[in-house]
């Protein structure tokens, strides 16, 4: 998982030519680190989207503009847009959510 910034949000985030899960998280929260190891995990099973991390801490202002206020949060991107989002860091949350913001891309699960 590749960490992205305000600067590289728009190359590595809108302009990709796959669907992006971003996860908006702080280096300081032990929620965050729980769910990032989570979405290590399932990566594999969702190998067409891709999932890029972004520290809400260096990037305030530009976590603050997509109104993001709660750690760790979670929005699919594709083509460009926003297709939904969530927050949490329960297991079974966070593969259920990831599993419905496919749906909606038409992405299959292996």
């Amino acid at each position: 998982m590749i960490g992205v910034t305000a600067d590289s949000f728009n190359e590595e985030v809108l302009q990709s030519d796959k669907a992006v899960l971003a996860v908006f998280s702080s280096d300081q929260s032990s929620k965050c680190d729980n769910a990032l190891s989570i979405l290590e995990n399932l990566s594999e099973e969702f190998s067409g989207i891709r999932f890029v991390k972004i520290d809400i801490i260096e990037n305030q202002e530009f976590a603050s503009r997509l109104g993001i206020g709660i750690v760790p949060s979670f929005v699919l991107f594709k083509d460009g847009k926003a297709i939904g989002g969530f927050s949490g860091s329960d297991l079974g949350q966070i593969k259920a959510k990831t599993e419905e913001l496919a749906a909606k891309i038409n992405f299959v699960t292996l």
